[in-house]
């Protein structure tokens, strides 16, 4: 597999909460006083679990060490901003839900 991300490319990072990223996004996290852009391969609760584009697993990671999403990588955008409000919606629904369980669609 070849990098997402080439070495010497222009990235356009935003800051947002964790609850917004998903499996397969690119985000910017803090490792071991160091911060890098990772791929996001799964997700438990509050725990990331960040990797390479070849596969390999570098580990987990809390929500406190994520601190933004990759949204463009040179010309290629990956998010708009109607992607990052439609995430946002859902998971203030989620939120909404988990206050009220007899709602019901």
């Amino acid at each position: 597999m070849t990098p997402r991300i080439q070495s010497g490319d222009s990235v356009k990072i935003l800051r947002c909460l964790p609850n917004l990223c998903r499996v397969d996004d690119i985000v910017y996290a803090k490792v071991r006083n160091n911060y890098y852009l990772h791929l996001l391969t799964a997700i438990e609760g509050t725990r990331y679990q960040i990797s390479n584009n070849h596969g390999h697993v570098n580990g987990w990671t809390e929500a406190k060490n994520i601190f933004g999403i990759c949204v463009q990588v040179g010309d290629k955008v990956l998010l708009t901003e109607d992607d990052l409000e439609e995430r946002r919606l859902q998971v203030l629904e989620k939120i909404e839900e988990s206050k009220d369980p007899t709602q019901s669609d």
